[in-house]
């Protein structure tokens, strides 16, 4: 990992995101997919499982992945 790097990802966190960060970044993405939606997750919900959102922000808070 180059020291630029390093240092980038040492501003990155991970926390849980809304329904809505969670959705917006599934639709930015090129490989979001209905799977990766909300939706995907109240569907999964109706069968039992336990969903959560997560995500990787950066140093601004900023869902980024």
């Amino acid at each position: 990992m180059s020291e630029e790097q390093e240092r980038e990802s040492s501003e990155w966190n991970v926390r849980e995101l809304s329904a809505d960060e969670f959705d917006a970044l599934s639709a930015a993405s090129e490989y979001g997919g209905f799977q990766q939606t909300s939706e995907m997750a109240v569907l999964a919900q109706s069968e039992g499982m336990q969903t959560q959102y997560v995500g990787l922000v950066d140093s601004h808070d900023a869902p980024v992945a």
